[in-house]
């Protein structure tokens, strides 16, 4: 990756009660953000969880399922996948 398609990727960690903040600060980037993000809650794998849409009704960003292998491109909109513990969302 040339320096010029380099940007941050911004790791957040949310557990009980994180959501809301998840919402806020989300709702809060500009419409061109400079950065992706990678958000990792703690979930239950059984569980199917309704992160992906929640997100999406509290930004403007496009929020959809990551998948293993997927990578993060240069930050257009946010992304959540469900893992065995984990939900990780990632803007790209």
């Amino acid at each position: 990756m040339r320096a010029s398609q380099a940007f941050p990727i911004v790791g957040v960690g949310a557990s009980a009660g994180g959501l809301e903040p998840l919402q806020k600060l989300l709702g809060l980037m500009p419409q061109e953000p400079a950065m992706a993000f990678v958000v990792i809650t703690h979930l239950n794998p059984e569980h199917v969880s309704m992160l992906p849409e929640i997100l999406a009704r509290a930004t403007w960003m496009d929020v959809r399922a990551a998948r293993d292998g997927d990578r993060i491109a240069r930050p257009t909109k946010t992304s959540a996948t469900q893992g065995s513990r984990r939900k990780v969302a990632a803007g790209g």
